[in-house]
């Protein structure tokens, strides 16, 4: 019978999150490089994707370490892990933006979305 064993392995993601290698503080370090004028978009548009984003409790969990890391954050932070299907645009943007040149992109707004051509 699995008692505690059962979180060991999700808890590496969490063991100190000052310690480098955890996801709050991989969260903390990509804030700290954030330019403070984008801080509410970024704080507002953190995704988790992956097979582990899927854990219950993950994003909870993630949004508590990175508050108690920096209580001035409490409100502002908000994590989305979205559904694989909702990620297929990104994927398919990241795989053309890799062998793009970087004068290829130009933005446009279409009503509530955003298209990349």
């Amino acid at each position: 019978m699995l008692d505690g064993e059962l979180h060991l392995g999700p808890e590496v993601y969490f063991e100190d999150p000052s310690m480098d290698g955890t996801v709050p503080a991989a969260l903390l370090a990509s804030l700290d490089r954030c330019d403070p004028m984008y801080m509410d978009t970024f704080c507002g548009s953190v995704v988790l994707t992956g097979a582990m984003a899927k854990l219950p409790g993950l994003k909870r969990r993630l949004v508590k370490e990175v508050v108690l890391a920096r209580p001035e954050l409490l409100g502002q932070l908000f994590v989305d892990v979205p559904d694989a299907s909702d990620m297929q645009p990104y994927w398919g943007a990241c795989t053309y933006a890799k062998y793009a040149a970087d004068d290829e992109w130009t933005q446009q707004e279409h009503g509530h979305a955003t298209t990349i051509l």
